[in-house]
This record gives structure tokens, sequence and C-alpha cells, in this order.
């Protein structure tokens, strides 16, 4: 999955702007091309005002954002949906490792309960049923949202 510096890199790309072009007064091109590359962050003033030289919105920032994480969540979805269709038990570990993977690297309450929601769906074929907390974190959490939206 994309990091914000892979995102920014997508829009100066997509605009045909160099990095030297981007950083320009904000910080050095080795700056940027390691915030881009993943391998250095930057501070929320210098997040900024990279976002307005891209003339991009935070809002339009947050829905790049929000896109890739959702794809990377249909990619999933429809993975082991497709295991445990064909039953087939080794590519529905596969997956749910996939998704306990990326829940240690971003453990945010919403990839807790996608993890929780795939352990549930493939509890018939591995045995491991979700536990009551984590049934109750899950349920919890659906009887507060407002609006769902289809993955």
């Amino acid at each position: 999955m994309k990091d914000f510096g892979e995102i920014i890199s997508d829009f100066r790309e997509n605009k045909g702007m160099s990095q030297a072009a981007l950083a320009r007064g904000i910080l050095s091109n080795a700056q940027l091309s390691k915030f881009e590359r993943g391998v250095s962050s930057l501070t929320v003033e210098k997040f900024y005002l990279l976002l307005d030289r891209l003339s991009i919105t935070p809002n339009e920032f947050a829905q790049a954002l929000d896109d890739e994480q959702l794809g990377y969540q249909r990619d999933l979805l429809q993975r082991i949906s497709k295991a445990v269709i064909t039953e087939n038990m080794a590519q529905a570990k596969l997956v749910k490792a996939d998704a306990y993977a990326h829940y240690q690297e971003d453990p945010t309450i919403y990839n807790q309960l996608f993890l929780i929601m795939m352990k549930s769906m493939i509890h018939d074929l591995d045995g491991d049923e979700p536990t009551k907390e984590e049934l109750a974190l899950l349920s919890d959490y659906l009887f507060k949202v407002e609006e769902w939206t289809g993955l």
C-alpha cells in the first residue's frame, strides 16, 4: 500500500512536475526524494506547502489516500472470498496473514475491524473463531456507523 510520499510522487508525476520544481524553496531535492520513497517523513508545515505547490487540497489528498486503502481492502476481500468459495484453506491463511501484517504496520481501529471481519469470514475453514470481545468491538462499531459504503 502506498504511503504519503508515494501519493505525493503520483500527484507530482501526473502534473509533469520534477522533484526539483516541487521541492524548490520548501526542502532539498534529497529530502523530497527520501519522502517520496518512504525513507523519511516531513513536518506538517512542509507537507502542506507541497500540497499547495501541487494545487492539491488536503481533502483531495485524503481522498487519494482513502482510494488507495480501499483498493487494498477490495483486493483482500476478493482474495478471501475466492478462498472461502473454493474452500482453499492455504489461500485463506495467506490472505489472513496479509491482513494481520497490514494491521501490525498500521494498527488503526479500522484495520483491526477489517481483520476481525476476515477472521469471521474464514472461521469455518480454519476453526479460528473471533473472540466475544472482537465480535463486540465489530458490532459496536457497525451500530455507530451512520453511512455504510460498499467495498
